[in-house]
């Protein structure tokens, strides 16, 4: 589908400064390049651990060269990040093909 077809995602860590300073941790996860379309683009975060995960609301953004930019921000306990926990970005469309 040519509404999908240079669509690329991002995860970004905590910063040193909100990890360790003001000890509230967010990940970020960015998909950038989503053409407007009828289909729905939904962002869904898990846990390795299987423990629960925040409610994120995830945001999108209309871009100056016609395309879409969701991003969803997910806070987390500065325990978990330093203990390893691992997050996952999951990234649906009713266009793209399922894993």
């Amino acid at each position: 589908d040519s509404n999908l077809r240079w669509v690329s995602a991002y995860l970004s860590r905590p910063s040193p400064l909100d990890l360790f300073v003001s000890s509230s941790p967010v990940i970020t996860c960015l998909v950038v390049g989503v053409a407007p379309s009828k289909g729905t683009m939904n962002l869904t975060w898990s846990r390795a651990s299987k423990k629960p995960v925040a409610q994120v609301i995830s945001k999108q953004e209309k871009q100056r060269n016609g395309t879409v930019t969701v991003t969803s921000t997910l806070p987390g306990g500065t325990r978990d990040w330093i203990e390893g926990e691992t997050y996952h970005c999951r990234v649906t469309h009713s266009h793209l093909p399922r894993a």
